[in-house]
């Protein structure tokens, strides 16, 4: 969520309150005459690029649901179809 969007001057006259703001969850944008850049919380950068085994693997259900899938692969209990079998 973006909270507010503001001018590179803006911040620097008050850099500590957009600091505080981002480490809270709020994201600043900070534009310039040429430049845009985003100021997120180091939880939020995480979340952003995090692994996606991290969230695949988030809720016991997944967990589970992807492990199984996993094993019948290695058992060769799959069926290989075209993607445009699908959608028939």
């Amino acid at each position: 969520m973006v909270s507010e969007i503001i001018n590179l001057r803006n911040f620097r006259s008050r850099i500590s309150d957009y600091i505080n703001k981002a480490m809270s969850g709020e994201n600043v944008i900070i534009k310039s005459k040429d430049r845009e850049v985003v100021l997120i919380s180091l939880n939020d950068y995480r979340k952003l690029t995090g692994d996606e085994t991290d969230y695949l693997f988030s809720t016991d259900a997944n967990k589970r649901h992807l492990l199984e899938g996993m094993e019948e692969i290695e058992k060769g209990e799959t069926v290989k179809v075209k993607i445009d079998e699908l959608f028939d």
